[in-house]
């Protein structure tokens, strides 16, 4: 038995690294992709993130076993690696909707209650955040965000509670009002979509998930599908931050009018080459890569090989 858990924990440190490389591997307009690079971001630093993230991961299975949770630190950790290995910022969106999964994935495994499904380990997530996090978990949050300066974060981080993330006292002031990394997503969730996977259960990533196992069955291009099905649902929390309502909406409906009419790989490179130069969809990627990585885990923990052969095969 004890090796049966070891094996499956050893599958789902794979699964949740992998989607973060197979996530650009896939089609998509203003994303980097297999056939153009994103301004300095490239397909090799996102597949030297999975890489270093398999640590992380690692390190999250450790604090299981310890019985702790450090949202934040891990959090930091990854995202502060990367960005000084590469100078660039890969992960921080997917290290926010990995490493509560990650937890719960690692926590159900290691008492020898393996995942049901994918719903189970995001409803433990979020569990997980909302009774756990603390205070150090967001000193941690905003020291990354702090050093990574992501050009998409408004000098406010919520509306409430949370100190302005660039205060020289923000350190004090999470300390005195006790504000735990969940209260930082539960305000954030109101103008960030990444964060609010994280107080909702994930609900939007599970419809992705759900969304990719139908399009492996007829063999579609997985990436346009799914950023046409985002569009029609959301609008990017990067175009939100940085164009206003007004003009994200309207980008969004150009975009998707226009990835719609994209019939084959020339149109889609079409698209990204004369429409996407200053419009970064990086949300939805992030949400995409989060799919992917609980498809994939989905599928190993059930022993379902064809589901994984196929994602990993995907355009």
């Amino acid at each position: 038995m004890r090796s049966d858990v070891n094996r499956y924990i050893d599958l789902a440190t794979t699964a949740l690294a992998l989607g973060i490389a197979v996530e650009p591997l896939l089609v998509k307009p203003c994303n980097v992709s297999r056939l153009w690079d994103r301004g300095n971001l490239t397909l090799g630093m996102f597949v030297f993130t999975a890489l270093r993230a398999v640590r992380l991961f690692d390190n999250c299975l450790k604090d299981v076993k310890m019985g702790i949770f450090r949202f934040g630190k891990r959090i930091h950790d990854l995202v502060l690696d990367v960005f000084t290995l590469i100078g660039e910022n890969t992960c921080i969106g997917t290290s926010i909707l990995l490493v509560p999964i990650a937890y719960a994935t690692y926590s159900m495994l290691y008492r020898g209650t393996p995942p049901s499904d994918i719903v189970s380990v995001c409803t433990y997530a979020t569990f997980l955040v909302r009774k756990y996090s603390t205070y150090v978990d967001t000193l941690y949050f905003y020291k990354v965000l702090r050093t990574i300066a992501p050009s998409y974060t408004r000098r406010s981080i919520g509306e409430a509670r949370c100190p302005d993330i660039y205060s020289h006292d923000y350190d004090i002031k999470i300390i005195r009002g006790n504000i735990s990394l969940w209260e930082v997503f539960e305000e954030s969730s109101q103008i960030d979509i990444v964060c609010a996977q994280v107080v909702d259960c994930y609900c939007d990533v599970i419809k992705l998930c759900n969304d990719i196992v139908r399009m492996l069955e007829d063999n579609k291009f997985i990436g346009k599908t799914l950023l046409v099905k985002l569009l029609l649902r959301y609008v990017d929390t990067m175009l939100l931050r940085k164009y206003g309502r007004e003009i994200a909406f309207e980008l969004c409906r150009i975009l998707l009018e226009l990835i719609q009419g994209a019939y084959d790989i020339l149109d889609l490179a079409f698209v990204n080459n004369a429409y996407c130069r200053n419009v970064n969809l990086g949300s939805f990627a992030d949400l995409i890569a989060c799919a992917l990585s609980l498809v994939v885990l989905d599928s190993l923990l059930k022993n379902d090989y064809d589901t994984f052969r196929k994602l990993i095969s995907a355009r």
